[in-house]
């Protein structure tokens, strides 16, 4: 389980962020009771790059007795970032690995999207990059699980991009990036790896690398929607599916 002293430092770290951004809750009032030891599964959008979702939903939801452990793609764990991912609950991918977690009573978060949405196109702004699949639905079905759905805003307003993955890979240096990209072995689709250059906010100018891909600072909204029990979510599934 997670360690309250990481998600308490990981409040400290936002705090700033959330004083530029001030970050809105609508719906709060939806989530259930986190006393009542059943498994419950977020569900829900990953905004462009994710700096904008991610932290702030894991501590919104802990503030609200939620300590919800994120699943991340396994790739992260080929660099440094999967470590940092782990401090905050975060667990590597896979159907086993929810299932152990929702079966043990625990709080999952969960973003279809992926890293699709992360590293989305120009074109793709707040669309759902979602799996037609809905395995994770009949999963937590089988477990009596809670599913509560989310939305995040607010993240795709924050950059401006200059080039999205398509501009990349058209690029002259396309084949040398897809070539060092095969080489990391991330596990991942090339183009899920992609992240696009923005620009840079009151200038314009394209970044020349992904640190100095700052953000706007604008105002974070999220969503909660009314949860369910999972097997109500399993029917709808089922009758989309004919």
């Amino acid at each position: 389980r997670v360690d309250d002293s990481n998600l308490d430092a990981l409040g400290q770290l936002l705090g700033p962020w959330k004083y530029l951004t001030s970050p809105k809750i609508v719906g709060g009032e939806n989530l259930p009771d986190p006393r009542s030891g059943r498994p419950v599964l977020f569900v829900g959008n990953h905004t462009l790059f994710g700096l904008y979702d991610l932290p702030i939903i894991l501590h919104e939801l802990y503030l609200r007795g939620f300590k919800a452990r994120g699943l991340a793609h396994p790739g992260h764990w080929k660099g440094p970032m999967g470590a940092v991912f782990e401090r905050f609950g975060a667990v590597k991918a896979s159907p086993f690995t929810a299932y152990k977690l929702l079966a043990a009573g625990e709080s999952v978060l969960l973003f279809p999207g992926g890293a699709k949405e992360v590293t989305k196109r120009k074109d793709e702004k707040y669309q759902l990059l979602w799996s037609e699949k809905t395995d994770f639905v009949r999963m937590a079905s089988k477990l009596g699980a809670v599913i509560v759905p989310f939305a995040a805003v607010g993240g795709d307003d924050a950059f401006e991009v200059a080039y999205d993955k398509d501009d990349i890979l058209q690029s002259p240096a396309g084949d040398l990036i897809v070539d060092a990209i095969t080489q990391a072995d991330m596990g991942m689709d090339v183009k899920d790896v992609l992240y696009p250059i923005t620009k840079l906010p009151g200038i314009g100018l394209p970044a020349a690398a992904a640190p100095s891909q700052r953000p706007r600072p604008i105002t974070k909204l999220l969503g909660i929607g009314l949860p369910a029990a999972a097997a109500t979510y399993a029917k709808l599934a089922a009758v989309r599916l004919l």
